[in-house]
């Protein structure tokens, strides 16, 4: 059964993911291939890491913090950030971002451990990186 697959896989890697030697970002799919219509990522985040300004010209992205810290950044038009969404365990633990809308991730000293759930299929040309 799917549920019981998702569940042994979260078991089996969740501490392996937040561990602060860690140097990269790393990504668990529960979805079974690149053209389901939902993927679902446990992703981590490293500590003080970032992901650049970048916008998704057809899919939603929803993201749900499990473990640490994490930002979202909304940007306006200028690439300047316009609101912060602050998840942490005392705080906001989910944001969604609509289509279109220039947004960038990063983490403090804790790292993070969260869900990314978005549309699918997955195309590569969807993601349009605005900054370096």
């Amino acid at each position: 059964m799917k549920i019981q697959r998702i569940e042994r896989i979260l078991q089996k890697h969740i501490d392996d993911l937040f561990n602060p030697n860690i140097k990269d970002i790393r990504r668990i799919c529960l979805h079974n291939d690149d053209s389901d219509l939902l993927h679902v990522m446990l992703i981590s985040i490293p500590p003080n890491s970032s992901y650049p300004i970048h916008i998704h010209k057809s899919k939603k992205e929803f993201y749900f913090l499990i473990k640490g810290y994490f930002e979202v950044h909304y940007h306006d038009t200028d690439l300047i950030i316009k609101e912060t969404v602050i998840m942490s365990d005392s705080s906001t633990v989910s944001t969604a971002v609509e289509i279109g809308i220039a947004h960038s991730v990063s983490s403090n000293l804790l790292g993070a451990l969260f869900l990314e759930i978005t549309t699918g299929p997955f195309i590569k040309e969807d993601t349009i990186i605005l900054s370096p």
